[in-house]
């Protein structure tokens, strides 16, 4: 992540730029440094129903769904 925003501080024009990142996970490092950015408008958006915290229902594996290596013809 940080050679892609390196890369991006560079390219002409970048501070007339939103630039987004959509995540689905929370990582300290990652928006720590997606928060240091000063060379553009920054908005960080964050999948609501995440595996992270829903670990044990949608949209992580429910008990109630089917085996992941289920065959079709079952």
């Amino acid at each position: 992540m940080a050679v892609l925003i390196e890369t991006m501080r560079l390219a002409a024009g970048i501070e007339n730029c939103l630039l987004v990142f959509s995540h689905d996970v929370f990582l300290l490092e990652m928006n720590t440094l997606i928060q240091s950015i000063r060379f553009a408008r920054v908005l960080q958006i964050f999948f609501p129903f995440s595996q992270q915290i829903y670990t044990s229902r949608f949209p992580g594996p429910d008990p109630a769904d089917c085996p992941r290596n289920i065959q079709q013809k079952e």
